[in-house]
């Protein structure tokens, strides 16, 4: 990433689908984007290095937000292991409680941040009393710090305090992103006390003057049971203009979890209805087709859906053969029956990700006028 700010920070998971729908944009792209991927294991792999080096492969050698996910180490079942066999499944886990222990202003973070030139730090919250001390280790650094402040984990005085503690112990540019989480409706209609809170927020950092701010969330659907076409807006756009119009003096970076749910499925048993998912600007259109009979669905049957659906995405009117990205490739591939194209609930998960990564990115642009190929290295 160059010395000029991002223009979008999405929060990604270290998955299959995400990170193939990031590798997939254009190099022109990824230059204008700063990810924020919170650390876990790479699918089933023993160390946590092979996440680095995933990340890096889709990324090269950008800046990328790195924080600690938590959900990972404290994950039920994972506990339920621990406890019955005394250890964890694999040792990428007792790398993560290495390097989120609290000790000494997190110094074990501070110094594997260090070791990673790529790696933007997001400062950890988890031991509070730790925070002006793990200020002061990065203060020693050139390190650009971000920090992740989900509202409704704290208290109005806790987050001021925390504020406070950063801005007064931090010399390094600074990332601050307000995740207000699941949106939706209701932060649309309270608009106007949100944006009065949020710059109330801005302002406890005004004396820091290396300081951008965010503003993050989701509102994509966490279940489509009994649909077969529908639309959902993109409530965290929305909310996003609203909040930057009013604080004019904040030139807010746009934030969202790239239209992933907050709740992600796990351990669904039963194969999921083909769907796909066609993002606009403001809103995600919406395309299913369950199984005549799950339980003896076949994958031939399963493919056959994916290019129904696409065939008849392509004819409608919100389809727009203008927009020229791996997603809606891929949209294309399948419609012809291309066995390249999507197949699977996880490549139609990419797909998504990858078309919403390019139209919050472009979100002012004129589709047509952007040039996505890249230029030509000999």
């Amino acid at each position: 990433m160059s010395a000029i700010k991002p223009y979008y920070i999405p929060i990604l998971s270290v998955s299959p689908s995400e990170i193939r729908a990031i590798s997939e944009l254009s190099e022109k792209d990824k230059d204008l984007l700063l990810p924020y991927f919170p650390l876990k294991g790479w699918l089933g792999a023993n160390k946590l290095e092979n996440s680095i080096k995933t990340i890096s492969k889709s990324f090269k050698d950008r800046l990328w937000i790195a924080d600690i996910d938590y959900e990972f180490l404290r994950n039920s079942k994972i506990i339920k292991k621990l406890l019955v066999n005394g250890e964890y499944p694999r040792e990428v886990y007792n790398e993560l409680i290495a390097i989120s222990d609290c000790n000494n202003g997190y110094e074990n973070w501070v110094e594997y941040s260090l070791n990673n030139t790529n790696i933007v730090p997001s400062l950890q919250l988890d031991e509070l009393s730790e925070l002006a001390l793990q200020c002061d280790h990065f203060s020693k650094t050139d390190k650009k710090i971000a920090v992740r402040i989900k509202i409704n984990s704290f208290t109005p005085s806790v987050i001021n305090t925390i504020l406070k503690t950063i801005c007064d112990n931090l010399k390094n540019e600074l990332f601050i992103i307000f995740d207000l989480e699941q949106v939706s409706l209701k932060h649309i209609n309270n608009s106007g006390n949100l944006s009065n809170y949020i710059d109330e927020l801005t302002k406890k950092c005004s004396t820091k003057k290396n300081c951008h701010f965010s503003i993050s969330g989701t509102s994509f659907p966490s279940s489509f049971t009994g649909m077969s076409e529908g639309e959902s807006s993109i409530y965290e756009r929305i909310i996003f203009n609203k909040i930057n119009n009013y604080t004019i003096d904040i030139d807010f970076i746009y934030s969202d979890y790239a239209s992933v749910s907050l709740k992600k499925a796990s351990g669904a048993s039963r194969l999921p209805p083909p769907r796909i998912d066609y993002p606009r600007k403001e809103e995600w259109r919406h395309i299913r087709k369950d199984f005549d009979d799950v339980e003896t669905a076949t994958k031939e049957e399963k493919h056959n859906l994916y290019t129904l659906l696409a065939k008849k995405l392509l004819k409608k009117e919100y389809w727009d053969k203008d927009l020229l990205v791996w997603g809606t490739q891929q949209i294309e591939k399948t419609a012809l029956g291309d066995g390249f194209g999507i197949t699977d609930a996880q490549k139609a998960t990419a797909t998504r990700i990858n078309i919403h990564l390019f139209q919050q990115l472009h979100y002012t642009d004129e589709i047509k006028d952007i040039d996505t190929d890249d230029d030509w290295v000999d």
